[in-house]
């Protein structure tokens, strides 16, 4: 539900409740109001910035209720609770065609807007100003603990909807800063600077996000919401941008996160680039499964199919066909140029842990199963007459499962991984195994193979395994009779990689690591190194909340894109 609305329903709700569990209450309408309205016009007005006389209201309504606190039942209300006895009158004055609800004592000592951010009532003790926090300061925590994660960005537009609440505009980023506007429903506004957040040891009052807006030629501070999920503006068209920064060597150190998809629980990810169209991204769980415009975030309605329990997806490079893995031996490919579907069969019982396409060819399909008792890696043509027919395959012996499969960017190559075991090197053309090479039984990995592009540094593409506590990068030319270069996560072996991807022109590699739970490392956190590709160098690491157990760059480098959780990060350069 649109939180906006919400705000309009839980009034309507009190006032139902309150006939069920208390004195009923008397609700007026059109009839003569308490003395009481005359305060709350006057707060009306106050907000509202204008002199406001009973006459000029569309329509109001009020009711007289007890309360034991100075909140007088506000739902909004985050200025300190003074308890007590008191009765407090709701006004619904509706002005202008938008409904306020103004809350006043029956003795008038208290009287405020019932309304985001929580000016303080009058009556009630103000905190003391302090000296609003500057658009370069945003005084914001790591991972905005204890706030509402912002979904605005400079540069982008927010809007209230038309059903919704106004919203004031102030001077500076504080509560306690004066009104000088309001953003009224409807109202749409450019984001010009933020985030700054006052925290409530500050104000008194709760942990707020305020936002640099212009609103109708006026420029003032908003706040974005309070926690823990109220949002009183909306991000318009998404929170990204059609022209972004690429990620590089040289803007590595600006690396920061831009927003996270609404979509929770994701357990897999991928990317697809079409030619003609923006990029986009598929992101699945148990749940189902969403397409994102990646040059605003916008929903895609790509394909409407009842699944569910989704283990794996992969879509090609080209953005035709997707595939999607289950829990019952099966996977799907959907072609969504001349939407059909294929279901094909793999082992009784598994489940398919990884779903690859070539990116040479856009429908040639890597699967790969795990279970209890055994698991498969095999190949199939997409598109061919029998479609899904496998090209290839391979059945491990009881107990060994493949969990990740992998192809070059030229798709000569295609690698699996088998249960934290071993890594498998082929060619696409024969399936003649180039190598094997044996990894540590790393409870930390989730990313079990990627490839290299080649680059000036390295002619071949290499393959990525896990070594202990490094990724290391091995020689495809030479049968994996040599690594190419070592890539160290921490100091120690205290970190394990979970994820890696190189950026498109292969000079950058991304690792995410997270703390070895057998060690004694007591960090909980994660990381994500960007590594320059060509020294090893760790260019700029950040911090997230949870383990990332899937990384990618988009094609053109400019997102940076991690599942951190089960959340679905996305990183560039503002």
């Amino acid at each position: 539900m649109n939180a906006h609305r919400f705000r309009i329903l839980f009034a309507a709700l009190l006032i139902v409740m309150a006939g069920v569990f208390g004195s009923r209450p008397t609700v007026h309408a059109q009839t003569p109001p308490p003395p009481q309205i005359a305060t709350a016009l006057t707060t009306l007005g106050n907000y509202l910035q204008t002199q406001i006389a009973q006459v000029q209201l569309d329509t109001y309504s009020w009711q007289a209720l007890n309360y034991t606190d100075s909140h007088l039942g506000c739902p909004f209300a985050v200025f300190p609770p003074v308890p007590g006895n008191y009765v407090g009158y709701i006004f619904l004055l509706t002005y202008a065609g938008v409904t306020y609800d103004v809350r006043v004592s029956a003795d008038q000592t208290i009287a405020f807007m019932c309304l985001p951010d929580g000016n303080a009532p009058i009556g009630a003790a103000t905190p003391t100003a302090s000296a609003p926090l500057q658009a370069g300061n945003s005084g914001c925590p790591q991972f905005y603990t204890g706030y509402l994660r912002p979904r605005l960005r400079v540069g982008g537009q927010a809007s209230i909807a038309a059903d919704g609440t106004p919203n004031r505009l102030r001077s500076g980023p504080s509560v306690t800063a004066g009104q000088t506007g309001t953003i009224n429903p409807g109202g749409t506004v450019d984001v010009l600077a933020g985030p700054v957040c006052e925290a409530q040891t500050v104000n008194n009052q709760a942990n707020i996000v305020f936002w640099q807006v212009r609103y109708a030629g006026q420029t003032g501070w908003t706040a974005e919401g309070l926690p823990p999920a109220d949002y009183f503006l909306d991000p318009v068209g998404g929170t990204l941008f059609t022209e972004r920064g690429i990620i590089s060597p040289a803007t590595a150190l600006s690396l920061s996160e831009l927003a996270v998809l609404p979509f929770d629980s994701a357990l897999d990810f991928d990317l697809a680039a079409p030619e003609g169209e923006p990029p986009r991204l598929v992101a699945v769980s148990q749940a189902g499964y969403a397409f994102f415009n990646l040059d605003d975030l916008s929903s895609l309605p790509l394909i409407d199919r009842p699944y569910r329990q989704i283990t794996a997806v992969a879509s090609s490079p080209d953005g035709r066909y997707l595939a999607f893995g289950f829990c019952d031996g099966v996977f799907t490919i959907v072609d969504t140029l001349n939407n059909t579907e294929t279901v094909r069969n793999t082992l009784a019982g598994t489940c398919i842990s990884d779903l690859a396409f070539n990116p040479a060819d856009s429908r040639t399909l890597a699967v790969s199963t795990e279970a209890g008792n055994a698991g498969a890696f095999g190949v199939i043509d997409a598109a061919s007459t029998a479609r899904g027919e496998a090209a290839y395959a391979v059945f491990t012996q009881p107990g060994v499962l493949v969990d990740a499969v992998a192809f070059s960017p030229s798709g000569a190559l295609v690698a699996y991984r088998t249960g934290n075991s071993r890594a498998v090197a082929l060619t696409t053309d024969t399936y003649t195994e180039l190598f094997q090479i044996a990894i540590a039984a790393l409870p930390g990995l989730y990313d079990g193979v990627a490839f290299a592009p080649a680059n000036a540094q390295n002619a071949a593409e290499g393959v990525a395994v896990n070594d202990g506590a490094a990724l290391r990068v091995i020689d495809t030319v030479t049968t994996g009779q040599r690594s190419i270069q070592t890539f160290r996560t921490g100091q120690s072996s205290s970190r394990l990689p979970t994820a890696f991807a190189w950026n498109a022109d292969g000079t950058l590699i991304a690792i995410a690591s997270q703390r070895d739970p057998n060690g004694t490392d007591p960090d909980t956190t994660s990381l994500i190194n960007l590594h320059d590709a060509r020294t090893g160098q760790v260019l700029t690491s950040v911090i997230v909340p949870s383990v990332v157990t899937e990384i990618q760059f988009t094609a053109d480098d400019t997102l940076l894109i991690a599942q951190v959780g089960p959340d679905v990060v996305l990183f560039g350069i503002p």
